[in-house]
């Protein structure tokens, strides 16, 4: 699984990690899996967690079973994407932080856009799409907006994005939440992961607890 993969770095530990390096798959490490919402139910088959020397590359996926879908009859679904590399400069990996809340953003606003345009158009209509707003928090940032779909078994109910963003010390933090619950439960969801990634032991982690 790969939300947005951080390009940068991805090519960045190309040129910095020794050849002799070599990348494991690992199972996904309990701490990590921590990270996730309350209601959210992993989904094992996409869980990714690699270690190589000074770099450690996670994902996540989960459900949460109960909440309804949406017209498209997709489930409310979280990814979450976790990068390090302590081998490079800390300013480095600030910069690297700041490209992904602005592709984010950009990538964000097109997608709002573009439901925008399709209002009225179809049997599965968008009724009005919100704003795209950056959120500054203590924890980190979000990108978030709300769009209002019609459909048979949906009358003028709401469904939230909200990508967030983190970063501490080498580690750098990515995720999205797609709710079909609202963007007052989608950002409750957020603020939990971000408040979680606040203590996440990444040695732990690294040991596979």
């Amino acid at each position: 699984m790969r939300l947005r993969p951080l390009v940068a770095l991805a090519v960045l530990l190309t040129t910095v990690l020794p050849a002799s390096g070599s990348a494991t798959a690992q199972a996904v490490p309990l701490s990590f899996a921590r990270l996730l919402p309350a209601g959210a139910s992993l989904d094992a088959s996409a869980g990714e967690w690699e270690a190589i020397e000074t770099s450690v590359m996670g994902g996540l996926r989960a459900k949460f079973p109960g909440l309804p879908r949406n017209c498209f009859r997709t489930e409310s679904q979280v990814d979450i994407e976790l990068k390090a590399e302590s081998s490079i400069p800390l300013d480095m990996v600030r910069e690297l932080a700041q490209e992904e809340i602005e592709q984010s953003t950009a990538g964000l606003t097109r997608e709002a856009q573009q439901r925008a345009s399709k209002t009225g158009t179809g049997s599965l209509d968008v009724v009005a799409v919100g704003k795209v707003t950056q959120e500054k928090l203590a924890t980190g940032l979000l990108v978030h907006y709300e769009y209002t779909e019609n459909c048979a078994n949906r009358v003028n109910a709401k469904v939230a994005i909200v990508d967030g963003h983190a970063s501490r010390g080498t580690m750098i933090l990515l995720f999205r939440l797609a709710m079909n619950t609202g963007l007052a439960d989608a950002r409750a969801k957020a603020v939990e992961i971000l408040d979680k990634f606040a203590t996440f032991d990444m040695e732990a982690a690294k040991r596979g607890k």
